[in-house]
Parts: structure tokens; C-alpha cells; sequence
């Protein structure tokens, strides 16, 4: 077409483009020939022609063709053909095509073209309706040939050309991801693309989050692994989700990458990368033990092998501390216990400190050892040295420090040392002076007087002085260092500014003073002021503060205590063993009230307020001359008095967090640490309940208390061998005069007592409180309704009886388990029995709700009854961790007789009980192994349960003898006594 023709039609569709294009023309004409010319007129009116803004795609091209002219007549009309064929629905894809070319020329990438204009044609004729996906391509592909190399060029084009292949849905999210990071690395996705497509797209959908979470030079050392992981059977999902919840450094991501390249399973892989941070991924012959390990359980079973990469089997666990040298305090608290009280003659309790317990109390969130007067705390683990000797020895030294308190009068003075510390103008500072102190004391004692321990103790002071490594820049930061290690034996080190160095050589010669072996702790006490007037030189008091952030770090092995807390609680012991109830009836009764948490709020008790109280009862009462209570009125006092110290000494520890392992019969072995269970010690009371309780059921309380009277020992027993007594023993009596007459001293003990024999029994009753307990109980007058549909997903915590009464003022099952207890708790009371009543329920591992209603050391009053009257259905059965908790509770009695009973109306269940919530085995397998669990610990169990099948699976998790399932429900308060008298008669 003649330039002029072409620019008449022109005219006529865009009179700018037509002036456009004669000046373009213009331009053109002399650089090529008339038959070029003719054919790029052409090309510019097909595209003016193709459609709706079609003069938008021409004047796109138009100003290109200046450009395009100078690679060539060729390009410019193959150019411009292209185009105007991305234009055949939209003109859209052909202007993008244009000004993208442009783009390209204007920074030298004429290289690309080829490509780039390959792969648009071919998402061009498989969908050339598509026409913002086709100007989606050619955009971002404009924008990577802009910035990235010719090698990522390639490889991008070469992906989107396999993209194709695929449906438009993988073609349209691979666009979409390839603008998530300027980085991606395109020349390794073509590698992965090869192994599997969805790995690689997945790659591609956690590639921006993996950059934010790994280090650059990780997601490089990490792609020998991908490659590997795409090339098997699973998804790669998981893989990258982990990746991206972790932050590595450079170091810990290297030894990762190590790690994984030993891994040939990407599930593995997964489950290692979620416990890498818990892991000493540098110690490489420690992971390569470990990983053998694991790949070994995978073998037997996959499951078994993902729990013990997620750090979640017993097995896993105690191969990594046998390979990492590491001791937990649960193996070894058997040993430190009978330690401890062979040292110090008194039962102290053994706590872990850690956050995270192993069935213990999170009460006291602590990470290092210490004590509060009552019990002693230590690490959960221990694993400062390479092997487990040397741990336990940690283990040791780190209990004796704190016995030693004990032992050398420190808590004998601890309230002449707290007047001294608070009478100093900075009590912080002063009491860090003599916790340092009095430590480095209570070690030289035990080196003098305990030489079979003054070597281990000797090692621990010179590892920490070791391990001191932080230098203070301040005066009182550098002399507060210099006590710290004078205290471990240590002497001025150089790093003493010239100008402080004589203050530190007397610091260190005033410790010193303390380490011969007739320093007490007055002697410490005494030190306080020389060692505060050395630290505050020059330091106005009135002004500032001595702030804590310059104490030095504490001596692992010494750890920290809490000082107040020790004053109560040594007043509360002191009070227990030596306090005779006298004085105003009344006046000691308030006292009690104040002190008892079952009796008053202690949570709106400041703590200061607590400590007055118990100093006036220490310092204002006058025993010694006043005459004691006697008869059942003082015993009542004493025993409520006394409850009041216990409950004191133990003040705060309402709803409690405890975490419990779980069988898991798929793996063979323990989930460490899978449930948290909640211990709930205040809910709803309902006493009314109760008491209508008692008046209907007269008739059966007298049958049951019939039943366990039956239990009650005879009132007198002989003892023989006794130096007084009512009778005469016959045979020693002969064997004194024999004695006598051959000359040697007679044993005195001939006579014969007759003393009381009481019973010693500790029993826990455990309710099931599902939601299926909510149940009426069936009426077989009563025609059943159908059965809730098990599948419906609003169903799943409804009850499993298929016939459910019409009434809705009939008996649930919740209630006759209520009853039970209730009659059984009145005869208990009577019999002089010690028992606990508890139920259970929760929602997950994580929220396992266990409810006590009464404890073992809490007297069946008006608050106790209520709330046992107050229970009520929640939500599902999780048993395992309540069974275990239960007989925690019971251990702690340490009663000769330990009976559990537990009282369901179903199987074990929960949403989270294994992988599959419709099967029932992994929580019945899980309660088995908790029952088995509790008689090894010489705990009695028996389960009772209404449930009509329960025979089906009871018979899985009990002996024969110790479950049984009831037919009729209202005969469970008579089953129970039953049960109770076989089990503890």
C-alpha cells in the first residue's frame, strides 16, 4: 500500500495517527526501499484496523519503528507482523508487545527476543482469547529480560514453555509467582521443573518467604536437598513451611544442609527441620549418630520415624541426650531425693525448674537451681560437659550447694541477715553482697567438712570461673564481677582498670576471709559493710541507684533463691513442728482465717502482708508459758491451724499446668511431653445438690456405710518387745533370766502392748465428665429415639447410647456419678479413709481439663461437697493424661494402700487422639499403657462403665479383674462400695 493511500485511511480511522505516521514515514524513507515501505504501511493499517484501540497499539509500533529500522528490514516487518497478530481479540497484547520491545532495545537486551517472542506466540495460538494473560506474559517477561541474565532468561522462557503444556490454571500462577522476588533462582527451578512440576511450583509459592527466613547462601547450599526431595513420591509442602517458621544464622544453616543431605525421606526432612533449633546440629558425629537412629525407626514404621526427627518419641529423646552426653532430673530424682534426706535428715521436696515440666507443676518459671525453704529446684536437664558423669556430678553439687544452707546455719540466720540487708540504704546491693558471699561460704564448708565432695566442688567453681567471659566497663559492674569470682576461688584477673585494681584486691582478701572452716554466717553478715562501702566509694546514695542490670551473672551451679519466700516458709515449717495452739479461742481462729486460702482470698493478701502476719505470730506468741488446749477442742484447732500453713506454703498454685507423655501404639513408643493438663482447683459449686443428694438416698448411704464398716480393723493389736505394757511377754521374760544367769546384759523389752491399728489407705475417685455424660439415663417404659448420625460433624461430642429418654426431668449419667462419690465420700469420712475426688475432661492434647474437687490433704467441708456437687459435662474424653496425673497425686500420699477408680460412661476419645478420630485404638492403647503405667507404680485401678459395649474394649485396656461394666446405671452407688471394699479390704 502507497505511503499516501495508507495515510488517507489513516485519516479516516485516527487523524493522530495518520499524523504519526507520516512523520515516521518520513523518517524511514531513504533508510529503506519503497517495496518495505509499502509493507509497513500495510502492517500499520491491519493494526489500526484489528479492533478497539487498535490506534493505541499502532502508535505503540510507530514509535518503535525508528528503532527497529536500525536491526534491520527484516525485524522491523517481523516486528510489527507479530504484533499485529497478538492483536486478533484485543489490541491490548500487541501494544504491550510493542512497548516492551522497546524497553528491551533501550538497555541492549536484543538477545532475548527470540525467546521471549517464542513462548508468547505459543501461549498465543493455545489460548488467543486470553488476552490479559497473554499481556501479563509479555510484560513480566520484559521485566526479566530487563534485569536478569541470559542464562535466568532462558530458563524462565524454557519453564513458561513447559508451564503451557499444563492446564491455563498452572500457567496463569506461574506468572503470578514469578513476580513474588526479584531473585529467584530460575537456571535451579528448571532443574527442579525437571525432577517434578509441582515441586517446583511449590518452590516457587515459599520462595519469597524462604528469603526472608534463610540466609542466601543457605537457599543455595539448600537445593542439592530439594532436588533430591522432588524427585520422590510426596508433596514438598510441608518441607518449605518449615523452612520459612525457622531463622537461621549462616552457621547453624550450614550444619542443616549437612543434616538433610542424610536424609533421603522429605518427611523426615520435614520433622528435622521443625526440631532443628532444639538440636546441636554442629556436633556432626552426634547428628549423624542420631539421624542413623531415626532412619532405622523409619524403616520399622514411617510414623515411628517422623516422631522421633519432631524430637516427639521417648526413644529420639534419649539417644540425643545419651549422644549429647545431656541427664534429665526425672532419671536421676530417685538418687538426689534419698540423697538429700541423708544429708539433712528432713524430706525436701525435688522440683525441675524449667518452663516446660515433665509432669510437673509450671508454678515456678526458673532456670536454675534454688530453693524456697521447702522444696529444692534443679534443671529439668543438665548438659554443661560432654558425657552424663560429669552432668550428674553437676547434678549433685548443685543439690549439696543448696542443702548447704541448711546444713551451715544460713536459713537457721536468715532473719538476722534480711534486718542486716534491709538496713542498708541500697537492700538490692546489699543482698546481692551477701548471696555471693554466703555462697562462696556454704562451698568451703562442704570442702572442709564433706572431703569426699571438696574434688567435684573444686571442678564446678573452676569450670564457671571459666565461663565468666562478660567484662563490666563500670566501677561497681567491675568489683561486683571481682566478688563473683573472689567467691570462686579466683583471684584479681588483669582486666582490672589500674585505677579500681586496689578496691578489687580488698574485695578479693574479704571473701577470703570466709573460707576457713570456723566461719559462720555471721561472719558473712559482717562482711556486708566493708564489701558496700568498697562498692558505693564516691557514690551518692541520696541520688542514685546501683542499678541490677550491672549484677554479674549467677553461678549455674548455685543458681538463685528467692529470700522472702524462704522467711515464709521456714516461719510456716517452724510453725508446723513446734506451734501448741493457745490463747483466746477466737483470736486464734481469726489467725487460721487469715492464713487459710480455703477460708479467705489470698490473692488480694499482698505479699509483705503474709510475711507481718506470720513474723507477729512469731514474734508475739509466747508459748513457753501458757497452758496448752486440751481434748477434741485443741486437737480441731491444731489440725486447722495447721492446714492453714500447708495452705500458705502453697498459696497461688491454683489451675496449674502439668505436661504428660502419651503412647503412641503406631509408633511403639512415647510422645514426650504431648499433653498439657490444666489442674483446675476452683469451679462452680453446687452444695444444694448435695444435700437433696443425701436425703433421697438414705436408704442407700446406710447400705454403704454397712458395707465399708465391715472395713474397719479391730481396735487393738499386740505389740510385743516393748519396754511397758499391760502384760508380760513369757518367752522373752525366760530369755532375760537365761540371760542374766550366763552373764550377760538382758534386753529390758519383755512386754506386751495393746495398740490402736488404723487403716492406711489413699483412694481417688475420677469421674468421666464428657459431653456424653449430659445423657438421661434410659427408661425402659420409654419408647428410644434415634441415634445421633456418628459422621455429623455437630454430633461428634454427643452421647453414644442409642436411646435417649423422652423426660427431661430424668436422671442423667453425670448425676449418678455424682451420687456415687457422694455416698462414697460420707461413708470414706466415717471410715477415716483418705481420698481425693476428681474428674476429667478438655478439648485436645493441649487443653486437658482435670478438675479437683477434693483433695487428698482437704476435709470434706461445705466448699469440698460443693464442688463435687458442682460437676458437670464438658467436652471430650482424653483419659491417659488424667489417669497419670491421678496417680501422681496418689504417689504423693505415700499411703501403703493406692486405689484409683475410675467412672466412665464411654470409651477414651478426643479429636486429636491419633490421626484418625474415628478409630478408637489409639486412645484405648494410650489408656492401657497409663493403667499399666499406674499398677507398676503399685497403684490399684479399676475402671467402671456404663457404656453397654464397654466390654469390647475394656477388655483391651484392664486385666479382667479390675473393670466392670455396669448393665443398669442406677446400680452404680452399690457397685461402687463393692468395688471399694475388694479393692481395699
Amino acid at each position: 500500500m502507497d505511503i499516501a493511500v495508507a495515510g488517507e485511511k489513516l485519516s479516516g480511522l485516527n487523524t493522530g495517527v495518520r499524523q504519526r505516521f507520516i512523520e515516521t514515514a518520513a523518517t524511514l524513507t531513504g533508510l529503506t526501499d519503497d517495496a518495505v515501505l509499502s509493507d509497513w504501511a500495510d502492517v500499520c493499517v491491519d493494526i489500526t484496523e484489528a479492533g478497539w484501540h487498535g490506534s493505541e497499539a499502532t502508535l505503540a509500533y510507530l514509535a518503535l519503528s525508528e528503532s527497529l529500522i536500525q536491526l534491520g528490514t527484516a525485524r522491523l516487518l517481523a516486528v510489527g507482523r507479530f504484533g499485529c497478530s497478538l492483536c486478533q481479540y484485543s489490541t491490548e497484547p500487541g501494544k504491550i508487545y510493542f512497548e516492551g520491545y522497546q524497553s528491551l532495545i533501550n538497555v541492549g537486551r536484543t538477545d532475548v527476543f527470540h525467546e521471549m517472542e517464542t513462548s508468547g506466540w505459543e501461549i498465543h495460538e493455545k489460548y488467543s482469547q486470553a488476552s490479559s494473560l497473554i499481556g501479563d506474559y509479555f510484560k513480566l517477561a520484559t521485566h526479566i529480560a530487563s534485569n536478569r541474565t541470559l542464562k535466568d532468561i532462558l530458563a524462565w522462557t524454557a519453564l513458561v514453555k513447559q508451564m503451557i503444556r499444563n492446564d491455563r490454571g498452572i500457567l496463569t500462577r506461574f506468572i503470578d509467582l514469578s513476580r513474588s522476588s526479584e531473585s529467584i533462582p530460575w537456571t535451579f527451578l528448571e532443574q527442579l521443573q525437571q525432577e517434578s512440576i509441582s515441586g517446583c511450583m511449590t518452590c516457587l509459592e515459599y520462595y519469597a518467604n524462604l528469603e526472608r527466613a534463610c540466609p542466601a547462601e543457605l537457599l543455595i547450599d539448600l537445593q542439592p536437598a530439594m532436588l533430591r526431595y522432588a524427585r520422590g513420591t510426596h508433596g514438598l509442602t510441608g518441607f518449605y513451611k518449615a523452612l520459612t517458621a525457622q531463622r537461621f544464622t549462616g552457621a547453624q544453616g550450614r550444619e542443616l544442609v549437612r543434616s538433610l543431605l542424610d536424609i533421603d525421606d522429605v518427611r523426615l526432612a520435614t520433622c528435622l527441620v521443625n526440631s532443628s533449633q532444639e538440636l546441636p546440629l554442629e556436633e556432626r558425629s552426634v547428628m549423624q549418630s542420631w539421624i542413623t537412629e531415626g532412619m532405622i525407626a523409619a524403616n520399622n514404621r514411617i510414623e515411628a520415624g517422623e516422631a522421633f526427627f519432631n524430637l516427639e518419641s521417648a526413644r529420639s529423646r534419649e539417644v540425643l541426650s545419651a549422644l549429647k552426653g545431656q541427664v534429665h532430673l526425672v532419671d536421676c530424682k530417685r538418687i538426689l531425693q534419698l540423697y538429700t534426706e541423708a544429708f539433712c535428715g528432713r524430706r525436701l521436696d525435688i522440683e525441675a525448674v524449667s518452663s516446660e515440666t515433665d509432669g510437673e507443676a509450671v508454678d515456678v518459671l526458673r532456670e536454675l537451681p534454688g530453693t524456697d525453704g521447702r522444696v529444692v529446684y534443679l534443671p529439668e536437664s543438665a548438659s554443661y560437659f560432654p558425657d552424663q558423669t560429669q552432668n550428674f556430678i553437676f547434678y549433685k553439687i548443685a543439690l549439696l550447694h543448696q542443702l548447704a544452707f541448711f546444713e551451715f546455719g544460713t536459713f537457721a540466720g536468715i532473719r538476722e541477715s534480711n534486718r542486716a540487708i534491709r538496713s542498708f540504704q541500697q537492700v538490692g546491693l546489699a543482698r546481692q553482697i551477701f548471696r555471693t558471699l554466703e555462697d562462696a561460704r556454704v562451698d568451703w564448708q562442704l570442702e572442709h567438712k564433706f572431703r569426699g565432695a571438696a574434688t567435684a566442688i573444686k571442678s564446678q567453681k573452676a569450670f564457671a570461673l571459666v565461663n565468666r567471659q562478660k567484662i563490666p566497663v563500670t566501677r561497681q559492674g567491675q568489683l561486683l564481677e571481682i566478688l563473683t569470682q573472689a567467691s570462686l576461688g579466683g583471684g584479681v584477673p588483669s582486666w582490672v582498670s589500674v585505677q579500681w585494681r586496689q578496691a578489687a584486691k580488698s574485695l578479693n582478701s574479704l571473701t577470703n576471709r570466709l573460707s576457713i572452716v570456723e566461719a559462720t554466717v555471721q561472719d558473712t553478715i559482717a562482711l556486708i559493710e566493708p564489701c558496700f562501702e568498697l562498692l558505693t566509694a564516691g557514690v551518692d546514695l541520696t541520688t542514685n541507684d546501683i542499678e541490677a542490670e550491672i549484677f554479674p551473672e549467677p553461678v549455674i551451679f548455685r543458681g538463685e533463691s528467692d529470700t522472702d519466700q524462704i522467711m515464709i516458709n521456714l516461719a510456716l515449717m517452724d510453725l508446723e513442728e513446734t506451734l501448741q495452739i493457745t490463747g483466746d479461742e477466737e483470736e486464734m481462729l481469726s489467725i487460721a482465717t487469715l492464713i487459710d486460702p480455703k477460708n479467705a482470698e489470698v490473692a488480694e493478701i499482698r505479699k509483705g502482708d503474709l510475711q507481718d502476719a506470720v513474723g507477729m505470730l512469731m514474734t508475739d506468741l509466747d508459748l513457753d508459758g501458757v497452758e496448752k488446749i486440751e481434748g477434741e477442742e485443741g486437737e480441731e484447732l491444731r489440725r486447722k491451724f495447721n492446714e492453714g500453713l500447708k495452705g500458705l506454703a502453697n498459696q497461688g498454685r491454683q489451675n496449674l499446668e502439668y505436661r504428660y507423655d502419651e503412647w503412641d501404639y503406631l509408633i511403639e513408643d512415647y510422645r514426650r511431653r504431648w499433653c498439657t493438663l490444666h489442674e483446675i482447683r476452683e469451679s462452680d459449686e453446687d452444695p444444694d445438690f448435695v444435700i437433696e443428694t443425701l436425703r433421697q438416698q438414705k436408704h442407700l448411704i446406710m447400705g454403704i456405710r454397712q458395707q465399708l464398716n465391715m472395713l474397719k480393723p479391730e481396735l487393738l493389736r499386740k505389740i510385743k518387745g516393748v519396754l511397758d505394757g499391760d502384760d508380760i511377754d513369757l518367752e522373752r521374760t525366760v530369755e532375760v533370766i537365761v540371760e542374766r544367769k550366763s552373764g550377760f546384759t538382758p534386753d529390758e523389752r519383755i512386754y506386751v502392748q495393746r495398740q490402736r491399728k488404723d487403716r492406711d489407705v489413699a483412694a481417688l475417685f475420677l469421674l468421666d465428665m464428657s459431653a456424653s455424660t449430659d445423657d438421661v439415663i434410659e427408661n425402659p417404659d420409654q419408647t428410644a429415639k434415634e441415634q445421633p448420625d456418628p459422621d455429623d460433624e455437630d454430633d461428634f461430642l454427643s452421647g453414644f447410647h442409642g436411646e435417649v429418654s423422652d423426660d427431661p426431668t430424668g436422671k442423667k449419667i453425670i448425676d449418678l456419678e455424682k451420687e456415687s462419690v457422694i455416698l462414697m465420700s460420707e461413708a470414706l469420712e466415717e471410715l477415716g479413709d483418705n481420698f481425693s475426688v476428681c474428674g476429667f475432661s478438655g478439648y485436645g492434647r493441649e487443653q486437658v481439663e482435670y478438675y479437683l474437687c477434693k483433695d487428698f490433704e482437704e476435709p470434706l467441708n461445705h466448699r469440698t461437697r460443693g464442688r463435687i456437687g458442682g460437676i458437670k459435662p464438658c467436652r471430650s474424653t482424653r483419659m491417659g493424661p488424667a489417669i497419670r496425673h491421678a496417680t501422681r497425686s496418689l504417689m504423693k500420699t505415700e499411703c501403703r494402700v493406692q486405689v484409683l477408680i475410675i467412672i466412665s460412661d464411654g470409651y477414651p476419645q478426643d479429636f486429636d487422639y491419633g490421626k484418625d478420630r474415628n478409630s478408637r485404638e489409639y486412645g484405648i492403647m494410650d489408656t492401657m499403657k497409663a493403667l499399666t503405667e499406674s499398677r507398676q507404680q503399685g497403684v490399684q485401678s479399676f475402671c467402671l462403665t456404663v457404656d453397654p459395649s464397654g466390654n469390647d474394649y475394656l477388655r483391651s485396656m484392664c486385666p479382667d479383674a479390675q473393670y466392670m461394666v455396669i448393665q443398669d446405671i442406677r446400680q452404680l452407688p452399690d457397685e461402687l462400695s463393692k468395688v471399694y471394699r475388694s479393692l481395699t479390704g
